[in-house]
């Protein structure tokens, strides 16, 4: 059974802010918004026929996944690299961009840092100690006709005329060129994503807390901990393929709500989607029929297991969530 989000009262999305999976970007000179006009501001957009969730994962995609698509950020003028701090196939908080920009006869290291990762918005900014300073954005806004992709920098480096001479020789060139290289490489991205066959996952939701289940097999992953659910079958809803695995897997009846999280690419070539879910009143408590144990998890329990890689990439959504929620239900107590 699968319901309206808008009258789910108790799984309705909260509103997005800034939380313990956000970082705080230091602004360019400027207000405190970074919004000087003094300061070089390159901006490009683009329209991604697809859900924001799956734009999210494509921008999210490390370049070194056997999941990327085969054209990455690498043009004639720049090369990317990816040093990433997390184990799973999507970027994260403190993950750095490395690029190479074209000088002369060398090319200089740009690194920036990710700052801000939501479903909305990825937000990075030069590492501690580099000569310059920017403000690097990317949007994902949702529209009728598909997802709107902005993305923007705002640099500052020597400050004044020479930035904007330095941005009108070459800078301005070769940001573009990178633009247009991540706009091919996120569409290229989208495709492999929404062609891939879909297994789906529920955040089980419950008093704050979320259901998690420990796998009993295969050996390889037995031990480790996931979201209850499976694969959707041919001519199945991905909504009724989950309603369908957690009789299956937890003998209990469920109510689908919204998605959470983007897109999960998987090893094995599939894409993992994750719903929010919660117990139909008249169902049975559920039970570990194919797992080796369930367990219920606060946001702050979320990382007392050993979570699956797929699983992984989805906690910091997932955390802001049981966050939001909690203290919402203690607003409403008071």
């Amino acid at each position: 059974m699968s319901i309206d989000a808008a009258r789910w009262w108790d799984l309705r999305l909260p509103d997005p802010a800034p939380s313990a999976h956000t970082g705080h970007p230091v602004a360019v000179p400027g207000d405190a918004d970074g919004n000087d006009r003094r300061v070089p501001l390159l901006r490009t957009s683009a329209l991604i026929e697809a859900e924001p969730s799956t734009v999210v994962a494509a921008l999210r995609l490390r370049l070194d996944s056997s999941d990327a698509p085969a054209a990455t950020e690498a043009t004639p003028d720049s090369a990317a690299r990816i040093e990433t701090m997390g184990t799973g196939q999507l970027l994260g908080v403190g993950d750095r961009v490395v690029y190479g920009i074209p000088f002369g006869r060398t090319r200089i290291p740009v690194r920036t840092r990710l700052t801000s990762v939501d479903s909305g918005e990825l937000r990075a900014t030069a590492v501690a100690g580099s000569p310059w300073r920017l403000d690097h954005r990317i949007t994902v806004t949702e529209t009728r006709a598909g997802t709107l992709l902005t993305e923007s920098l705002r640099w500052y480096w020597f400050g004044g005329l020479l930035d904007e001479i330095l941005g009108a020789l070459f800078i301005r060139r070769i940001v573009l060129r990178m633009f247009a290289a991540r706009e091919a490489s996120i569409r290229a991205a989208v495709q492999r994503l929404r062609a891939a066959p879909a297994v789906v996952g529920a955040a089980l939701v419950r008093a704050e807390t979320v259901l998690a289940a420990q796998r009993a097999r295969p050996e390889t992953l037995a031990g480790r901990w996931e979201l209850p659910g499976g694969a959707v079958e041919t001519a199945e809803t991905e909504q009724n393929a989950l309603v369908r695995e957690c009789v299956e897997e937890l003998g209990a009846q469920v109510r689908v709500g919204p998605r959470i999280g983007p897109d999960l690419p998987l090893p094995d070539g599939r894409v993992l989607r994750i719903y929010l879910a919660m117990l139909d009143p008249a169902s049975d408590e559920p039970q570990a029929r194919e797992h080796r144990e369930l367990r219920w998890l606060s946001a702050e329990q979320l990382d007392e297991v050993d979570w699956l890689p797929a699983d992984l990439d989805l906690l910091p959504d997932l955390r802001w969530f049981l966050t939001a929620s909690a203290e919402n239900s203690a607003n409403q107590r008071r």
